[in-house]
């Protein structure tokens, strides 16, 4: 039987829907191993237009703009732990 983890998520900042997208900017905490990870979801461009972008802050260090929350995510865990 898989284990499923709960995490502790906290919403921070919440945007106004932006209809390209189906729903608003917002940033997120995401507590993981006693670290706070903040999470941000942003608007971005690509040929096929508006698309969302994802950046992860934690400890004074932050990824790059990634094309996916866990892409964003596991840049900065790999660099912490």
């Amino acid at each position: 039987m898989p284990k499923h983890k709960e995490y502790t998520v906290t919403l921070i900042s919440s945007g106004l829907i932006v209809g390209a997208l189906h729903y608003g900017l917002f940033v997120i905490i995401v507590n993981l191993k006693d670290w706070n990870f903040f999470i941000e979801v942003v608007e971005t461009f690509s040929n096929y237009g508006q698309i969302p972008g994802y950046i992860c802050k934690c400890d004074g260090i932050q990824s790059e703009l990634c094309k996916s929350l866990t892409a964003a995510v596991n840049s900065i865990y790999k660099e912490i732990f």
